[in-house]
């Protein structure tokens, strides 16, 4: 982003999250993902982290302050507190708490995958949420229903494979023969209630505190079934084995679930298809072609 005045645009943007006159004094870069600027912003009121984007985005920073919201009330996560979002000039952002990152605690994986079992145990009577979020950059339809192989379906797959479709990326014979496996879904999915999820758990979306605790960033929340969640943490690289550990004596899951990761898995690979191109299909083929 490019700030007039040199600091003026982040200089308001402050002054009006924290009702306070504030100096902004250095401005540093930092790694916000492939979707917005995102900077560290040291001022005469401490160090923030900020995302800037079009003003176009706003929606998209302030779904994202209402799931880390979630996680911070409903879990033993450091989650970053959510300052405030907005629009100055032709710029969105959001303000966020600044966690400095640190050396991993050396139990930091069973923290890890206890306090995700306790995440989960946060339950509700429906899958979905009470407001539609993002997931990268594309829109996650999160209206709620009452059976999760419906929710799967209709509001994570179909959404994905129609924006497929309108973009070109898949063909209608695809889409046909990629349906035929929804028929296999209420066999395979054990039946839960709805957990309350990160929504987008991979590595790159959590880091070390200051006290070597895992911080969870970047969500995109729902009360979906909990396995999807785990199922996600194995798709690039996986977490150390004693996440899983941890996770399964804390929350046992059900027999079978390594049988089931690849479709659970065929939601982000969708989303990663959509975002980054074809290069994902293959991944998404072999599962169909095992299970259909």
């Amino acid at each position: 982003m490019i700030f007039k005045d040199k600091y003026q645009d982040l200089t308001e943007a402050l002054r009006h999250v924290l009702g306070v006159k504030v100096e902004v004094r250095t401005v540093k870069s930092l790694s916000g993902g492939c979707i917005n600027d995102a900077v560290l912003v040291t001022t005469s009121q401490g160090p923030f982290f900020m995302k800037w984007n079009r003003q176009e985005k706003y929606e998209m920073f302030l779904v994202e302050g209402k799931g880390l919201g979630l996680l911070k009330r409903h879990s033993q996560f450091v989650v970053p507190e959510v300052l405030g979002c907005g629009v100055v000039e032709d710029k969105s952002y959001l303000v966020l708490e600044f966690i400095e990152s640190a050396s991993p605690d050396k139990d930091y994986w069973g923290i890890m995958g206890r306090n995700l079992a306790g995440l989960h145990q946060n339950l509700s009577d429906s899958f979905g949420l009470t407001h539609n979020n993002f997931i990268g950059s594309l829109h996650q339809n999160n209206a709620k229903k009452q059976n999760w192989v419906d929710f799967f379906i209709e509001n994570r797959l179909e959404a994905q494979l129609q924006l497929a479709l309108n973009s070109g990326l898949i063909t209608m014979e695809y889409l046909a023969g990629f349906r035929k496996v929804y028929s296999r879904f209420e066999d395979i999915f054990p039946p839960a209630q709805p957990s309350l999820l990160h929504g987008d758990l991979w590595s790159g979306n959590v880091m070390v505190g200051p006290n070597g605790l895992p911080v969870l960033i970047d969500p995109a929340t729902y009360y979906g079934h909990r396995e999807i969640e785990i199922a996600f943490t194995k798709l690039f690289g996986g977490f150390d084995q004693a996440f899983y550990e941890s996770y399964q004596e804390a929350y046992p899951m059900e027999t079978g679930f390594d049988q089931r990761v690849d479709l659970y898995n065929l939601y982000p690979l969708l989303v990663h298809l959509n975002l980054f191109g074809p290069s994902y299909l293959s991944g998404i083929d072999r599962t169909i072609r095992r299970f259909r």
